[in-house]
């Protein structure tokens, strides 16, 4: 099955991983780095589309 990643309102970027919704990752870019979480995943036509968000991402340790 195909992965796809969304961030923002952007288009599908291609990835080879899966996340889990709730998991936050580090989002590379030539303006820096933040982090987004994983918010929504859907299968449409065979294809995982996973959804992201930015902004403040708090946690607990």
């Amino acid at each position: 099955m195909d992965k796809y990643n969304v961030y923002g309102k952007g288009n599908p970027a291609k990835t080879k991983y899966e996340y889990k919704i709730g998991e936050i990752i580090m989002l590379y870019t030539s303006n820096g780095h933040y982090p987004v979480k994983c918010i929504n995943k859907k299968v449409v036509d065979g294809k995982l589309i996973q959804y992201f968000n930015g902004g403040r991402t708090a946690s607990d340790y």
